[in-house]
C-alpha cells in the first residue's frame, strides 16, 4: 500500500509541470496579429456638438455586427451615428488635452505619472467622461460617450502605434473588461479609435466587440488578462513562495505541538512553495483571471485553483488512495472534508479580497513600488499577496486537520473554527475601512454586514419555527388518528374542535 501512495505523490507535480509549460507556451500564440485594421481616413475637424437622439442610438445598435465566427476581427466603417458621436466627444477631448498640457507644466513628472495611474485626471459633462491613459511612455485620451456607451480613444501621433502590444491590450480590455459603470449593465465597450497623423488629418476606425465565446473573443480575452512577468514579479513571486512555505511549516509545527501523536509533515510546505511561487510570479495574470467577470464566474475560477491545491496537498500527504476511493467511507469523508474546506476558503477569500477590490477600483494602489534602481513591483500585486496570506494560513490549518483536545469538551477542530470565524471578521474589517475612507461602496457593505448579523438570529428563528410546526403537525396527526380509531364515539379536544 505504501508503494502505491508514493506513486500518487508524483501526480500533482506532473499536473503542475504541465500547467507551467502550457502557461509559458501561450504567449507564443498570443493574439499579436488578431487586431488588423482597415484604414478609414477622415478629417478631424469636429468643433460643434450635435444632439444624439434615441433613433441614433437604435441605429447604432442595429449597425453592430452579428456572429463573428472567425478569429480575425473586423474594422467597421464609420456610420453617420459614429460621426455624430465624434462631433460631441471631440470638444471634450480638446478640453481634456488643454487641461493635461497645463498640468504637465505645473506638476513634476512623477506626480503626473501617479495621477494618470490613479485616473485622477479627468473631465466629465453631460456628453461623457474624458480620461488620460498611459500608453508606451506617452499618453492617450479616452472619452466614454454616455448616450451610446462607446469609448472613443484619441491616440497620439507617436508612441502609440497600432502594432504595439500595449495598444492591442488596451483595445482588448475595453472589449472584454470595461463597462462596469454602464447604465445598461452591459459588458465591454465598442471602440472608435482616432489615430493622429501629420497636420490636421487623422485615421479613424470603429472596432466593435467580438461575439462572446467566439474565437476572436477568446483571443482578446487572453490578451486582456495576460501580463508578462517582470524582474520585480519574479522577485516578489519567489518571496511569496518562501513566505507561504514558512507559514505552512508553522501550521505543521503547531499541529504537532497541539497533538504530539502526529508527526511533522513537510509535504504541504512543498506544495505551498510551488503554488505560491507560480501564482506570485504571474500574479497580475492570476488576478485578472480570477477577479473579473460575474460573482459566479469569479467563484468558479478561484475554486478550480483552490481544488487543485487542496487535492495536491492530500496526495502529497499520502492520502491519495483515500481520496480516489470515493466508494469507501474513508474516501467519502476525505472528499467531504476537501469540499467543505473549499467552500469556506472561497467565502473567506472573497471577503478578505474586498480590500483589494476596493483599492483597485479606487486606483489607490496603481503606482508601482520601487526597490533600488532596478526593481519595480506592482503595489496591487503586493497587497493581494499579503491579504491572501490570511485565508491561506487558516485554510491550510483546516485542510491538514489542526485541532486541540480538552478533557471535558473533547477534540475541537481549531483550524476549521478559525477559518469560519474569519469570514464575518473580514466583512466587518472591510466595512470599517470603507467607512473610514468615506468610499461610496460603504453603504452597500453596511447592508451586507447587517444581513450577516441577522443571519444567526434568522437561522435560530427558522429552527424554532420548524420545530414548532413539526410539533403542531404531530399533535394534529395524533389527535386525528385517535379520533378515527375510536370511531367518533368521543370527541377528542383538539385545536380544530375546542372543548365545549
Amino acid at each position: 500500500m505504501r508503494a502505491s501512495t508514493q506513486d500518487y505523490r508524483c501526480f500533482p507535480f506532473r499536473i503542475l509541470l504541465w500547467l507551467c509549460l502550457f502557461t509559458s507556451l501561450l504567449p507564443i500564440a498570443r493574439a499579436a496579429d488578431l487586431i488588423p485594421t482597415i484604414p478609414h481616413n477622415t478629417d478631424n475637424d469636429h468643433t460643434t456638438t450635435v444632439e444624439l437622439g434615441p433613433e441614433d442610438v437604435i441605429a447604432l445598435a442595429e449597425n453592430r455586427p452579428g456572429d463573428l465566427e472567425t478569429a480575425i476581427p473586423v474594422t467597421e466603417s464609420l456610420t453617420d451615428v459614429h460621426r455624430k458621436i465624434l462631433a460631441e466627444t471631440d470638444l471634450l477631448r480638446a478640453q481634456m488635452g488643454a487641461r493635461f498640457e497645463a498640468l504637465k507644466r505645473t506638476l513634476a513628472e512623477d506626480e503626473i505619472k501617479s495621477a494618470v495611474n490613479k485616473n485622477e485626471i479627468f473631465l466629465e459633462d453631460a456628453v461623457g467622461r474624458a480620461e488620460v491613459y498611459a500608453v508606451n511612455g506617452t499618453h492617450a485620451i479616452r472619452v466614454v460617450h454616455h448616450a451610446s456607451e462607446l469609448a472613443v480613444f484619441y491616440f497620439p501621433r507617436e508612441g502609440a502605434e497600432k502594432s504595439s502590444n500595449h495598444v492591442r491590450q488596451i483595445i482588448a480590455r475595453q472589449h472584454i473588461m470595461s463597462g462596469k459603470t454602464r447604465a445598461d449593465h452591459g459588458n465591454g465597450r465598442d471602440i472608435i479609435a482616432v489615430w493622429a497623423k501629420n497636420g490636421d488629418k487623422s485615421e479613424t476606425e470603429y472596432l466593435p466587440r467580438p461575439t462572446k465565446l467566439s474565437p476572436r473573443w477568446w483571443a482578446e480575452w487572453w490578451q486582456s488578462i495576460y501580463k508578462r512577468p517582470s524582474y520585480g514579479d519574479v522577485v516578489m513571486g519567489t518571496a511569496c513562495g518562501l513566505m507561504q512555505t514558512s507559514l505552512a511549516l508553522c501550521v505543521a509545527g503547531a499541529k504537532t505541538w497541539l497533538d504530539p501523536r502526529t508527526s511533522m509533515d513537510y509535504s504541504p510546505a512543498a506544495i505551498s512553495f510551488l503554488f505560491g511561487t507560480v501564482i506570485g510570479i504571474w500574479n497580475s495574470t492570476y488576478r485578472n483571471f480570477t477577479l473579473n467577470g460575474s460573482k459566479l464566474s469569479q467563484t468558479a475560477k478561484s475554486t478550480s485553483v483552490g481544488a487543485l491545491f487542496a487535492y495536491s496537498t492530500m496526495f502529497a500527504s499520502g492520502k491519495g488512495y483515500e481520496v480516489l476511493n470515493i466508494l469507501g467511507t474513508a474516501g467519502l469523508l476525505a472528499n467531504l472534508h476537501v469540499i467543505s474546506n473549499l467552500f469556506a476558503k472561497q467565502w473567506a477569500k472573497t471577503e478578505w479580497h474586498q480590500f483589494n477590490r476596493i483599492r483597485n477600483e479606487m486606483r489607490v494602489n496603481a503606482v508601482p513600488l520601487k526597490f533600488g534602481n532596478d526593481i519595480e513591483i506592482n503595489q496591487a500585486a503586493i497587497e493581494h499577496q499579503i491579504i491572501y496570506l490570511i485565508p491561506f494560513t487558516l485554510t491550510l490549518a483546516d485542510l491538514t486537520g489542526v485541532s486541540v483536545g480538552f478533557p471535558w469538551l473533547g477534540t475541537i477542530p481549531l483550524g476549521k473554527l478559525l477559518l469560519w470565524s474569519s469570514i464575518p471578521f473580514a466583512q466587518y474589517a472591510v466595512l470599517k475601512y470603507a467607512e473610514g475612507q468615506k468610499y461610496t461602496i460603504a453603504t452597500e457593505l453596511r447592508e451586507r454586514w447587517e444581513s450577516t448579523k441577522r443571519l444567526p438570529i434568522s437561522l435560530f428563528s427558522a429552527a424554532i419555527n420548524g420545530m414548532a410546526e413539526t410539533f403542531s403537525f404531530t399533535k394534529r396527526s395524533f389527535v386525528s388518528c385517535a379520533s378515527w380509531l375510536m370511531g367518533g364515539q368521543k370527541k377528542i379536544p383538539s385545536e380544530e374542535t375546542p372543548d365545549e
